[in-house]
């Protein structure tokens, strides 16, 4: 017989006791990037980058953004308005130069984040200047907070130009001004093109760029498209020909608008009235008739909501102010003698139509 095993404990191993609650989450680390400074200490390590940056390359700060910074370190507040401008404009002195990209350097260095309005004036604004500020414009930050954009008398190029403007869809600018940046009609080309499709853009600003008469039709059909409310172009030679082209696409646009909205009044109040008389036979028929006339009257309204007197007309520009001034509006242009005069009724035409409340020929 086979032998009987002996009875005994099995031995096993020991099972390890799980711990009962809720497991405590561990809290999250934020990054060194990503951590939230008061803004008296952004301002602070603006201005010790700024400063420093300029002594290595022995150029010279702008004092008023230094004076404003130190204001709003002791104020626990940050900096929103910078003026980049340089210290010797009316006055002959020894002091280096200011440089644009010494302070966007600092800017970069430190991710500084409060940036509402910018303005750099007199200062140049080189190809690769221009390359770094795009790039900080294309950034999240740069996107929601910048708000005015200002290149004053920088030197700006054709290329320039469309670095600064190509992303200017993707941000919260409202006012644009490139005054005195002689990049001509060219420049203005690759402006239209760069600002197409753009929602939030109110002032535009193009006094004395070298604009001619080849940049009205561009201008006119910026306006139509864009929710411009200011435009300024003065100091540039569209002469009347180019004004002629930059205001007339606005004109026909507010009259072609006035006359659908009266033929659609027109229509819908005979729509009304043939509605009144069909109520009236309806009453006068028996219930039987009267649910056989409502039947074939069933099919006339899907007609009546594809009537194009009924599809309401596209929103009208909100453009209201035009400065138009000292852009040889006279008869020594290409449009002969007569040109003034058709300028002028065209300008009456504006005012006509009510689509612009300020035009601005002399000052």
């Amino acid at each position: 017989m086979p032998a009987l095993k002996k009875k005994g404990k099995v031995k096993g191993k020991r099972g390890k006791k799980r711990k009962t609650g809720k497991k405590k989450k561990k809290a999250k680390t934020s990054l060194p990037g990503k951590k939230i400074r008061p803004p008296g200490e952004a301002a602070r390590l603006l201005m010790k980058a700024y400063t420093t940056v300029c002594k290595e390359k022995g150029t010279t700060a702008v004092p008023k953004i230094v004076r404003d910074l130190l204001e709003k370190m002791e104020e626990n507040q940050a900096v929103t308005k910078f003026i980049v401008e340089p210290t010797n404009r009316f006055s002959q002195s020894d002091f280096p130069p200011v440089r644009f990209c010494d302070w966007l350097q600092a800017v970069q260095q430190v991710s500084y984040e409060h940036i509402r309005e910018l303005c750099v004036w007199g200062v140049t604004v080189t190809d690769m200047d221009a390359t770094e500020l795009s790039l900080c414009m294309e950034t999240q930050t740069g996107q929601q907070n910048l708000v005015f954009l200002t290149l004053l008398d920088v030197g700006l190029s054709n290329y320039g130009l469309h670095r600064v403007t190509r992303c200017l869809h993707l941000g919260n600018i409202t006012s644009l001004t490139l005054g005195h940046n002689r990049f001509g009609d060219e420049g203005c080309q690759t402006l239209c093109n760069n600002l197409r499709g753009n929602t939030r853009l109110r002032r535009l600003s193009l006094d004395f760029c070298g604009l001619t008469t080849k940049s009205g039709p561009l201008l006119g059909h910026l306006i139509i498209n864009l929710a411009l409310q200011e435009l300024s172009i003065a100091g540039n030679q569209l002469h009347c020909d180019g004004v002629i082209q930059l205001i007339n696409p606005l004109v026909e646009f507010y009259e072609s608008h006035q006359a659908h909205e009266n033929m659609r009044k027109e229509r819908i109040e005979e729509l009304k009235a043939h509605q009144e008389a069909k109520e009236k036979e309806l009453a006068a028929m028996g219930p039987l008739r009267a649910k056989m006339a409502l039947a074939s009257d069933a099919a006339k309204e899907e007609y009546q909501e594809t009537d194009p007197l009924l599809i309401p007309f596209p929103p009208l520009p909100p453009l209201k102010y035009l400065n138009i001034e000292d852009n040889g509006i006279d008869m020594h242009g290409k449009g002969g003698k007569f040109a003034p005069v058709v300028c002028t009724r065209l300008v009456r035409r504006s005012v006509g139509t009510k689509c612009l409340h300020n035009i601005v020929l002399l000052k």
